[in-house]
């Protein structure tokens, strides 16, 4: 008896493209079958998958691999940091990673404060509020406890501080 080590070879584009036009297979469980295995081989497919979603002629097709596109997004997203009610302009990591720092555009709201978040939760820790308009720049120090924001600031002098103090636990002091 001879061994014969088992290699798992990488889906080729001949396979990717087989299983994409079985995907608008007259029977189910074929079409069920092509749409694990895409889902499975995951990036390989991404380009495929995009063209076959965007202009396929048969729209099971279009359907799933538009569907496929959306799992594989899914899999992009590692965290959502939801608070700012505009667009966000400029984002920063601490230098440990623990910590971003985000500031919005400021177009269409009232959003124009800068935002501490913990990156780990996603978690809004503070609201650094000051600038009328967009913050346009945002950085740490390097050692990560105290952060600089740049954009419109009032009048005050009150508002005029350019910095925020945090705790090395990352937490808001």
């Amino acid at each position: 008896a001879s061994f014969v080590p088992v290699v798992a070879v990488s889906p080729d584009d001949t396979e990717i493209e087989r299983l994409i036009k079985q995907l608008g297979s007259d029977n189910f469980r074929e079409r069920e079958a092509a749409t694990k295995r895409l889902d499975e081989i995951g990036e390989p497919a991404r380009v495929a998958l995009q063209e076959a979603a965007a202009s396929n002629a048969d729209l099971e097709i279009q359907r799933r691999a538009s569907r496929l596109m959306r799992t594989l997004n899914a899999r992009l997203q590692i965290r959502c940091f939801e608070g700012h009610t505009d667009g966000v302009i400029a984002v920063v990591l601490s230098p440990n990673g623990k910590l971003a720092l985000s500031g919005a555009v400021c177009y269409t709201s009232k959003d124009s404060a800068a935002r501490l978040w913990d990156v780990a939760t996603g978690k809004e820790l503070r609201r650094f509020e000051g600038h009328t308009g967009g913050v346009y720049a945002v950085a740490f120090s390097p050692d990560g406890k105290r952060a600089l924001t740049g954009g419109d600031l009032r009048a005050s002098p009150s508002s005029r501080r350019s910095h925020a103090s945090i705790s090395a636990r990352g937490t808001p002091s």
